[in-house]
């Protein structure tokens, strides 16, 4: 979404999931999305905000053999799988193309970089959000950066936890998902 309204005027999204009740959090879609593909949806959203954009939907999961077939100069990897997130990455560097991973945790840890972060995660357990239903800010601020870091500064780089505050409170998981 945020790159299509920086200007992006070709954009193909792959996703194999489905709008679910708890992606209201964040995603701004309306209920009576949930059940319909995300990448529909997304398409759907970005052609009416920008009518001259060539918007592609796939909903499937991305893999080498796909990104072998389109050969795309940048590859935006937001997926919440860290099998994914290494497969995608390790393509992306024997194939010289760009690789951005911006996302998050589902709570409060960020990550904007060209490489994938070393996650809490156990690939071998766990591989997807700590906190479910997510939070917006995150998501935003993660999909945000995403499109600073390609449009304007290849250099930006961040993995780490951000400190979230209201009334000079520090907001916990919890209550960031509520």
């Amino acid at each position: 979404l945020f790159l299509g309204m920086a200007g992006v005027r070709q954009i193909e999204v792959f996703d194999q999931d489905g709008i679910q009740e708890h992606n209201l959090n964040r995603l701004p879609v309306p209920p009576s999305a949930i059940g319909r593909s995300k990448v529909e949806v997304l398409r759907e959203m970005l052609i009416s905000l920008r009518p001259d954009a060539i918007v592609l939907a796939y909903p499937l999961s991305v893999n080498n053999a796909i990104l072998a077939g389109i050969h795309p100069e940048v590859v935006i990897d937001a997926t919440d799988d860290m099998r994914v997130q290494l497969a995608t990455y390790k393509f992306c560097q024997s194939n010289n193309i760009r690789y951005i991973r911006t996302g998050y945790n589902g709570g409060t840890h960020l990550t904007i970089c060209s490489t994938v972060p070393e996650w809490d995660l156990d690939p071998l357990i766990d591989t997807h959000y700590e906190v479910v239903p997510s939070w917006i800010v995150p998501a935003a601020m993660a999909a945000a950066l995403g499109v600073v870091k390609l449009m304007l500064d290849p250099t930006l780089d961040f993995s780490g936890d951000i400190s979230l505050k209201r009334d000079n409170k520090v907001l916990s998981q919890n209550e960031e998902g509520g």
